[in-house]
Parts: C-alpha cells; structure tokens; sequence
C-alpha cells in the first residue's frame, strides 16, 4: 500500500462517523496525515506482510443504534453495530479496493444489482418497470414477484 493510497481512502470515509476504543476519527488523520502517514501506511504494510494487526485493531466497542424509524421502544428498530479503531477502517479500505477490485466481478453475478461497483440498487427499479412495459406491449397476462432482502438479527 502507498501513502497516497491510505490518504486517499482516509478522505474518502464520511465525517462525524463515531471512532473506536482511541476516540481518534477521520479529522484527526486527515489533520496530521503530513505527521503519522507514512510511519502508518508502513505498519499497515507490515500488518499485510505478516498477517498480524495491533491490539488495539483487535478491539472494538459494541453498541446499539437506533435506525431513527419506528417506535424508540421496539428493539426491532434497533441494530447492533461494532466500532473499530479508525487506523483499522483504512487499512481495512485499502486492502479492499487494492485486492477485492480485481476479483469482485469475478465473485458476484451479472445480475447481481446493489452491489459491487458500477451496480446501482436503481437497477431493480428499471428492471422491473421493463418487465411491467413488455408484458403491456405484448398484452400478456401473469405475475410479477420481486424479492428483497431483509437483515435479520437474533437477539437472546
């Protein structure tokens, strides 16, 4: 990994997202990167080399968050979410846009949509009023069925 790489996906995570056990965010790096940016892409490189991260990658915080819909009361309007160490999240982007962009389409169906890049979630939309526009067209009777995915989480 370079630094401009690791700079680059720094700027690229939305602001205000809420940091790890270390309490440092975005701003901080992006702040100092002139500073720590090159001792921290060379241990992020070192993490690649040897597969091993620091503790403090190896820790993160989990809470709730409210979803902002619904009722505040009901536990479905909530989901659990883990926070990791920001230096965790860049090396973490990196590698995946470093690596996983040259296998992705490999990994994930033509007509995958929603996901992998260039997808657009809008897909299923055209797609469907398509169906609807040629059916019309050609006067054919039947059913259109999409589904959609639901995340769902066991809470004990």
């Amino acid at each position: 990994m370079t630094n401009e790489e690791c700079y680059k996906n720094t700027k690229d995570f939305q602001n205000n997202k809420t940091p790890g056990i270390d309490g440092l965010g975005k701003a901080f790096y992006v702040e100092f990167w002139d500073i720590i940016g090159e001792d921290l892409t060379e241990v992020k490189n070192n993490i690649y080399l040897t597969g091993e991260t620091t503790e403090s990658m190896k820790t993160g915080i989990i809470t709730l968050s409210y979803k902002n819909k619904g009722n505040f009361r009901d536990l479905k309007q909530w989901r659990p979410i883990s926070l990791f160490c920001f230096d965790y999240k860049i090396i973490t982007k990196t590698l995946t846009k470093k690596k996983m962009a040259n296998v992705i389409n490999q990994l994930i169906d033509v007509n995958q949509t929603g996901a992998g890049p260039n997808k657009k979630i809008t897909e299923n939309i055209y797609g469907i009023d398509s169906i609807i526009e040629l059916m019309e067209i050609n006067d054919w009777n039947g059913y259109l069925v999409s589904f959609d995915q639901e995340k769902k989480h066991l809470i004990e």
